[in-house]
This record gives C-alpha cells, sequence and structure tokens, in this order.
C-alpha cells in the first residue's frame, strides 16, 4: 500500500466527533457515553482512536458519506450506513422519519416506496416478520400501480416479500411468488443481473426450506457461479451465497462439505464485515452447528458463547437469532451430559432446537 493511500485511510480513521448518548463500540462492543462517532457515516461509534483505527480495514468497506445539501437525502444516506453496517433499529427509526417527512408528497411518491420497501427490510431482518410482510404487501400493490409489474422497484418488492414468507415459513406461497419473480426478471433484466440472482437465490431457500434439497442445491450452485463471476468472490452476497449453500449441505448431512465452505464463509465475513455483524454472527453460529451435528460438541461450545455473547449485544437479548443460540449452546450443553449448565443457559432446551438455515439474504 502506498504512503498517500495509507495516509488517507488514518486521515479518513481520524475524522469523528463526540457523541452524548449511551453508545456501543464497533470494534470492541464495549457500552459507554461520550464515545466517538465517524463524522463521515455519522453513525458508527469508537471507544477511542485506537479503537476507531483498528476497526478502519473492515468499516472503510461500509463508511459511506452521510452528508448532503438535502435534509431527506442526508436522512437516507445515514439509514443506508446503519442498515450495512449492521445497526437495524438506527436504520429503522430514521427510515420512519423519512416517510413522515416525505407525506407531503402522496402515499404513491417512488422514493418514498422504495425507503418503504428498506423498512420492510430491516424490521425482517429484527424478526418483526409480520410488520415487514405487511408493509411489503403494501409496497408491492402500489408499486405494480404506479411503476408496472414488471418494473425492477416492483420486483425487487416482489422478491422481498417472497423472502419475508419464508421466514414466517409459509413456504410454499414463498417458492410461488419467487418463481414467479425469477421468470420476470429473467425476461426483462437478464439472467445475470443482480436482481434475477438475488431471486434465483431466494427460490433455492424456498425449495430447500420444503425438503426440495437437490433442486436448492443445483440452483443455489448456478447462483454462486454466477455471483463469482459477476460481483467477485468477497462481496456480500456471494458470501451469503457460500453460506445458505452450506446450510442446504448440512440439511443433506453432507456436514464436511458444509464445515469447508462455512469456514471459507466465517473467514471471508470478518474481513469484509467485522466480527460484529449480523451476518458474521449467524455464520459463526451455522459454523459451530456444523461442528455439533459432527458430534464436535467441545469445538462447538466454544463458538456458541463467543456467539451468543455477541448476539446479546449486537442483536439484543429477545432477538429471534440470539433466543436460537440460546437453544443449541443448552443443546450441546446436554448432549455433553453438562445438564444444569443447559438448564442455566435456556430452561426450555428440551423443548426445541434451532439452527439458522438458509439465510433469505438472497
Amino acid at each position: 500500500m502506498s504512503t498517500e493511500k495509507k495516509n488517507t485511510e488514518k486521515k479518513n480513521a481520524d475524522k469523528t466527533k463526540k457523541s452524548t448518548s449511551k453508545r456501543i463500540c464497533l470494534h470492541c462492543l464495549k457500552e459507554g457515553i461520550g464515545l466517538l462517532t465517524c463524522s463521515r457515516c455519522q453513525v458508527a461509534h469508537y471507544c477511542d482512536k485506537a479503537c476507531q483505527i483498528a476497526h478502519w480495514t473492515v468499516h472503510k468497506n461500509n463508511c459511506k458519506d452521510s452528508s448532503s445539501e438535502s435534509s431527506i437525502q442526508e436522512l437516507t444516506n445515514k439509514a443506508q450506513n446503519h442498515d450495512r453496517q449492521g445497526n437495524f433499529q438506527g436504520a429503522e427509526k430514521l427510515y420512519k422519519k423519512i416517510i413522515t417527512k416525505n407525506k407531503s408528497k402522496g402515499e404513491n411518491d417512488v422514493f418514498t416506496l422504495r425507503i418503504m420497501q428498506n423498512l420492510a427490510i430491516v424490521l425482517r431482518n429484527q424478526g418483526k416478520y409480520s410488520e415487514a410482510a405487511n408493509l411489503n404487501r403494501q409496497c408491492l400493490d402500489k408499486m405494480k400501480i404506479v411503476l408496472g409489474e414488471n418494473h425492477r422497484d416492483t420486483l425487487d418488492s416482489m422478491q422481498g416479500l417472497a423472502v419475508t414468507l419464508s421466514r414466517q415459513e409459509k413456504f410454499s406461497e414463498a417458492e410461488a411468488l419467487n418463481k414467479e419473480c425469477l421468470d420476470r426478471s429473467i425476461a426483462v433484466l437478464g439472467d445475470d443481473d443482480p436482481h434475477t440472482l438475488a431471486t434465483m437465490m431466494s427460490l433455492a431457500i424456498s425449495l430447500t426450506q420444503q425438503g426440495k434439497h437437490s433442486q436448492a442445491e443445483a440452483l443455489c450452485k448456478q447462483c454462486l457461479d454466477k455471483r463469482r463471476k459477476v460481483l467477485g468472490l468477497h462481496h456480500s452476497d456471494t458470501l451469503n451465497t457460500m453460506q445458505n449453500l452450506a446450510c442446504i449441505y448440512s440439511d443433506q448431512r453432507k456436514y464436511k462439505m458444509s464445515e469447508v465452505l462455512r469456514k471459507q464463509c466465517f473467514n471471508a465475513m470478518k474481513e469484509v464485515l467485522g466480527d460484529n455483524h449480523p451476518n458474521t454472527l449467524t455464520t459463526m453460529h451455522n459454523l459451530a452447528a456444523t461442528y455439533a451435528d459432527q458430534q464436535l460438541y467441545t469445538d462447538a461450545e466454544v463458538l456458541y458463547k463467543q456467539c451468543l455473547a455477541k448476539m446479546k449485544i449486537v442483536l439484543g437479548e429477545n432477538h429471534p437469532r440470539t433466543i436460537g443460540t440460546k437453544e443449541n449452546l443448552a443443546s450441546n450443553y446436554a448432549n455433553q451430559g453438562k445438564y444444569s449448565e443447559a438448564d442455566a443457559v435456556y430452561p426450555g432446551w428440551r423443548r426445541s432446537v434451532w439452527i439458522e438455515g438458509p439465510q433469505n439474504n438472497p
């Protein structure tokens, strides 16, 4: 790396202002008041310059300038930065604020509909599936009227609703909607368009959730090959596809193949998204589950405990993924005969065991 580039990166990492309310450091996850705030994206917080500089190699991948001459656009930039960096609660608040500010333009304003669609996604990412589905349906109905059934934004909305339906375990409905969306996307946008590939991945997920694993595996491999060529190996969509293929392998008891892919994905996500991003934590959880599937309970325990500690801070105690990780850690304890530890982590562990399947982050 050139001296000039290093100086530029350090200069960007040094741009800060003080936060007056309680925040969480994006690098070490410590909570406090008076943390430094990145003045470029205006949403990332750090204990001190040391934490900020240490996190810059990851943060620079997701840090976008929030400043704009338009107050609405500045709010949008900030909301997208929150979303991109995994702070879905922060994104939700800002997207709702934007929708309120933009009410004067009418309920069929295209910009407002796009923000509503973004809001539906961050609601889904927080496990608020019913709220997300209602908003998805509103957006889709309005976009069909305002933009037409084959417009890219309409297709995005259709695919978003299919993902939410999968999260609600309405798998056959999700499959039908994904197939319709994929046919339209191929006809309108082409085989290699990012939206087409996202819909292909979403369809693969809805197939495997219904036990159609061989169809899902073939479609997921096709999508992964295309994303590697179009987007590159370290793009977040490519990494999500790798993670989903690993889940499909696990569903077929191909645990070693799943482990190899999840290790690759986990290491790449730490590099691209950082150790504490929700997607990285989901991949960590699923790698632990793969160890447990192979009866490597000690290895699984170490990862589950690390993952649970981070999820409690990043996602919250009541997020479905946090609760699911508690369930699986408890089950992992029980598999080792550590029943008191299992009861302490999750008293209801005997009733259900959870694994995060394909992530529905197509």
